[in-house]
């Protein structure tokens, strides 16, 4: 069980990083952590890293302005951009 599926951290670790400035993007490999930060950081880029996550999560839903990256290393790692099917 992760330490972000419960509200408590969630509300803890996300103050923490309101204090820092705004948040441009966040970036996660599981599908509901990375819904919690786009609903509390609306602004925001929500970026999903495909790499190995929780597959008990696999069915939970992305953000509508989700962005899919294989990994970090180069611009070809974008799968899928804004508003792209």
């Amino acid at each position: 069980l992760s330490m972000l599926t419960t509200p408590i951290f969630f509300s803890k670790a996300f103050a923490q990083i309101d204090r820092l400035g705004r948040v441009v993007a966040a970036f996660e490999n599981e599908p509901g952590n990375l819904a919690a930060m786009a609903e509390h950081w609306r602004d925001c880029v929500p970026v999903f890293l495909l790499t190995d996550f929780n597959p008990r999560h696999a069915g939970e839903k992305l953000p509508d302005r989700v962005r899919r990256v294989r990994d970090f290393t180069t611009a070809a790692a974008v799968v899928e951009s804004e508003g792209a099917k």
